[in-house]
């Protein structure tokens, strides 16, 4: 028997969402505009906050990035791409299984959100650093959701890809 004790914490004030709502909340979204966040597992002061969140492995990748772009597509019917990155540099002993493990991200299905009109995911290795690219498009009301939607995506890839 598998006993799960329910999460009572508030999900959105741990990190990683802490960290990208606030970073929204200071964000003007106009025509074009962007959110970087990065996350050094080997920094000890940026790994306490994550304590209660999102755990970061430092065995597998040295950091990570995660970057935002916003991009107006029509002003007259408020719609926008989203294009959200996930770049982490991994250790070189690594990098047959970041192949593999890239490889299985592109070949999957994901059902991420309604809120998304499509999307299309791409995933590469340059040396030692991989990228995993969402290509969505939303409307503007809707890019903080699906901000978040893919922030969770990012978490789900790495709790079960790792």
């Amino acid at each position: 028997m598998i006993i799960i004790e329910k999460n009572t914490e508030k999900i959105l004030e741990t990190q990683p969402y802490e960290m990208f709502l606030r970073k929204f909340e200071a964000l003007q979204i106009g025509t074009s505009s962007s959110l970087h966040m990065q996350i050094e597992p080997t920094n000890k002061e940026c790994l306490e906050e994550f304590k209660c969140g999102f755990t970061v492995d430092p065995c597998y990748a040295k950091r990570y990035m995660l970057d935002f772009q916003y991009n107006s597509l029509s002003e007259e019917n408020d719609r926008y791409s989203l294009v959200h990155c996930l770049a982490f540099e991994f250790k070189t002993e690594f990098r047959d299984m970041m192949y593999d493990t890239i490889s299985a991200i592109q070949k999957r299905h994901y059902y991420l959100s309604s809120l998304i009109e499509e999307y299309n995911i791409n995933c590469t290795i340059d040396g030692d650093l991989a990228m995993i690219k969402w290509y969505t498009n939303c409307l503007k009301s809707d890019i903080k959701e699906v901000s978040l939607t893919l922030l969770g995506a990012d978490i789900a890839l790495f709790a079960r890809g790792f």
